[in-house]
């Protein structure tokens, strides 16, 4: 929405002022789900009630019309496909057609990511176009957010009347938004409904949020329960609907745990939060997963008159998230609801540890990365963890934790010491990739006879086919599956793995 600061606007039968940034451009504030200034026409509403103002304000001497920026017709959609998947790329375009825009949606992602199976018919619609982006083994920063930041911009300096529409899944696009917003852009974010945090920062800083409620990974049939000890089990239940409300009990829920010490800030994922507040006071088992029924049973403590234990910045959430296909069959649908309810059944259930110095060691045992059998050295576990694609993304574009060049195993060490304690992440962690593929392989090249083989003569054939295809040498079983699932990934391009130095 295009405004003038101080003069007030009539919308829908009421008053409102027009909200401002600086430079006289004006983000549109959400009408309920979508923004109250969400579709075109309400646009042409408000200019044209702004220049009736303006000229019972103005003398016969002065401009008799107040020209005003004409409504956005078309939306640029600029998708970080790092963070998202293609249903909401397709709820995004919808939601912005249903407001009355052409859309043009830039996908962008790594080179080779159009040919994968699931986006390829997208990529076919004239008004898609992929938007590859090198991975730099020099820059540890986040190559999207580099490329479309300077989309961003180039829109922005275009002067073309335009909606710069942002699809992503965390605040990492905030300051170029507000930014671009502030020279005269008319800027929006869409993101899941469930990005919380996301949403509560954007809105904060007065840009508009479309919330995206998908229809078909709405229900998950999973719990994740963390047990009264600190172990923890998966199990399924009745499918669990979010609906996007709760806003209420969020900020009831927030509030309270800020105040113990266990909230670092009011717009942060409440999913360790309500985790430690439980098991640091004694009050038995909980499921973390889904959030919102952690958030329920927080909420009605608040009332409770008690001397609640305050937090003691002593605790680590682990909530496993294993490597299974973003796409579920029919049938697997059935059972688990969603995509991540699967991934996270298949991870195992939560557990809580207690901070000390070995904490990463402990960590990476839970998650499978080191088992004191073929599995022992610590520098290659830090290999597998720091790039598996959940753990990245988080260490990178969440905590800025992601270790870089001249980084020691120790340096290393710490920052992922300092990344499981922090309150910022879902605490979901990606577990050490499956060799399942990897025996199927072997097997079908006649490196082993057998895909049930036991692990000593899997690790040997490893060794042979990394040796024969000219992959580095591993000194662990985790090592070689990683450097040779690697090896077969068509989408990673020629991007090359964050190496740990010694």
């Amino acid at each position: 929405m295009w405004g003038i600061p101080g003069y007030p606007l009539l919308v829908a039968g009421r008053t409102s002022s027009c909200p401002s940034i600086a430079g006289g451009a004006s983000v549109p504030p959400r009408r309920e789900r979508l923004g109250a200034f969400g579709s075109r026409g309400a646009w042409l509403s408000v200019a044209a009630a702004a220049t009736e103002v303006v000229r019972s304000r103005r003398s016969s001497s002065e401009v008799a019309l107040c020209s005003l920026p004409r409504a956005p017709s078309s939306a640029e959609l600029l998708v970080d496909a790092d963070s998202v998947n293609i249903e909401q790329v397709q709820e995004a375009i919808k939601e912005l057609q249903q407001e009355g825009y052409e859309v043009w949606t830039r996908v962008f992602a790594a080179p080779g990511f159009n040919l994968t199976k699931a986006w390829a018919s997208l990529f076919e619609r004239k008004e898609v176009q992929f938007r590859p982006v090198e991975r730099n083994p020099k820059n540890r920063g986040e190559a999207n957010d580099e490329a479309i930041v300077r989309a961003c911009k180039i829109l922005a300096a275009s002067k073309k009347n335009r909606y710069i529409v942002l699809l992503a899944s965390d605040c990492g696009f905030l300051d170029v938004l507000q930014e671009i917003a502030e020279e005269g852009a008319s800027v929006c974010l869409c993101t899941s409904a469930r990005n919380l945090g996301a949403i509560s920062r954007f809105r904060k800083c007065g840009v508009r949020v479309i919330e995206l409620v998908s229809q078909t990974s709405s229900f998950s049939a999973v719990r994740a329960i963390l047990n009264a000890h600190g172990s923890g089990h998966v199990e399924l239940a009745k499918p669990f609907k979010y609906d996007g409300s709760g806003s209420e009990d969020r900020e009831l829920c927030s509030n309270f745990l800020h105040d113990l010490g266990y909230l670092p800030e009011s717009d942060t994922t409440l999913t360790q939060s309500t985790a430690k507040f439980w098991f640091a006071n004694s009050l038995g088992s909980i499921a973390v997963f889904p959030q919102q029924l952690a958030t329920e049973k927080v909420c009605r403590m608040v009332s409770r008159r008690r001397r609640w234990q305050r937090y003691r910045d002593d605790l680590v959430l682990l909530l496993p998230l294993a490597a299974t296909p973003r796409r579920l069959s029919t049938k697997q649908q059935k059972i688990y609801g969603t995509p991540l309810g699967r991934r996270l059944y298949a991870g195992g259930g939560p557990v809580m540890l207690k901070d000390s110095k070995n904490l990463v060691r402990r960590a990476f045992t839970k998650l499978g990365y080191l088992d004191g059998r073929l599995n022992t050295d610590m520098e290659e576990a830090a290999l597998l963890f720091v790039n598996a694609p959940d753990n990245c993304h988080r260490l990178r574009k969440v905590l800025d934790l992601l270790p870089s060049e001249g980084d020691t195993v120790a340096d290393v060490i710490d920052k992922l010491r300092s990344a499981l304690r922090s309150n910022l992440t879902d605490a979901r962690w990606r577990v050490a990739p499956s060799d399942s593929s990897i025996r199927q392989l072997l097997c079908k090249q006649g490196f082993l006879s057998n895909v049930n083989a036991v692990a000593e003569d899997v690790l040997r054939a490893m060794s042979q086919y990394s040796l024969l295809h000219g992959l580095p040498a591993m000194r662990s079983y985790n090592g070689y599956v990683f450097r040779i699932l690697r090896s077969l990934d068509k989408s990673i391009g020629t991007a090359r793995p964050i190496e740990i130095g010694r």
